[in-house]
């Protein structure tokens, strides 16, 4: 990074044309703001100023090549997803649309619940990109992509606040869409794409759904699970992965939707090129379980499972 303009800055804080210390956090937010750029035109240079992008764990991967052990006996648990928040804020962060539900304390968030450890949904986001066959993170064998990767962000409330420095107390859910009908969740958020076009706009309040909307519209057979990374800087390592199989349907008008939101940098798609599978653990393959309410639906949870190598 060339920091020359900021250096000859600094010197011409010293100008007596206006008060120093003014001066001063004028530079540092500058400096703070140069720091925090980046964008998907040049996704090798993010390692440079977040080292941990270019770790030996990252994220999104092949899914077909990473190992995988039989955990049928480990059933992923969804529970709460059902109830409805009492608000919901949409928001062009520059990088994605993002969603964030707020529920009742009497009732908290959904989880979900891995080898007993809960995590709360903390927030929801999309990643998309130039056409309809290379949208997701995420790709299958002979580098197949699916339309658009939805990424349901939870955290491990016994670390505290949302860190996103934190990987170990980070699962993130991966719902894939390929082109077919229309998706009514996605319309529940599209609907209100229009209050936020522009990159860093204003968030809007949108009418709160079911998260379970999603999970209604497929009968995932399945899940595969690994180690990886957050797909965004600061790249965060060690985050817990779970990637719904199969994916669900998307229109191409909606596709349009998303295509229309403007990012930072003119950035016309934001999803991460594939990464190494290095050494990391061998990922798992198991069933789900999505509790509704105080009832657990066992059924149509167990198929047969593909063959993976």
């Amino acid at each position: 990074m060339n920091y020359t303009h900021y250096i000859t800055l600094f010197y011409c804080l010293q100008d007596n044309d206006m008060n120093y210390k003014i001066k001063i956090i004028f530079f540092l937010f500058s400096l703070i703001g140069l720091i925090a750029a980046w964008d998907y035109k040049d996704v090798d240079s993010w390692k440079k100023e977040f080292p941990q992008c270019g770790g030996k764990q990252q994220s999104p991967i092949n899914l077909d090549q990473i190992d995988l052990f039989d955990d049928t006996g480990e059933k992923l648990n969804f529970q709460s997803y059902h109830i409805r928040p009492v608000k919901m804020t949409l928001s062009n962060n520059g990088h994605t649309l993002e969603l964030k539900p707020e529920w009742d304390d009497a009732y908290g968030p959904p989880t979900v619940t891995v080898q007993g450890i809960e995590y709360q949904l903390q927030s929801l986001h999309f990643h998309w990109g130039l056409s309809d066959d290379r949208g997701s993170e995420h790709i299958f064998v002979n580098d197949l992509r699916t339309s658009l990767e939805m990424h349901i962000v939870h955290h491990n409330p016994e670390f505290g606040d949302f860190d996103n420095k934190n990987g170990d107390a980070i699962l993130v859910v991966g719902i894939l869409f390929e082109i077919g009908k229309y998706s009514n969740a996605l319309w529940e958020i599209l609907d209100y794409a229009y209050a936020v076009q522009e990159p860093e706009s204003a968030s809007v309040e949108i009418e709160p759904f079911q998260i379970s909307d999603f999970l209604d519209e497929n009968s995932f057979d399945y899940y595969i699970s690994y180690t990886g990374s957050l797909t965004t800087p600061p790249c965060t390592e060690g985050v817990t992965w779970i990637v719904l199989i199969p994916s669900i349907e998307v229109s191409t008008s909606q596709m349009e939707i998303f295509r229309s939101i403007k990012l930072n940098h003119e950035d016309d798609h934001n999803n991460r090129p594939v990464q190494p599978i290095n050494d990391r653990t061998p990922g798992k393959i198991g069933f789900l379980i999505y509790e509704q309410s105080w009832f657990v639906n066992w059924n149509a949870w167990f198929f047969f499972l593909p063959e993976f190598k």
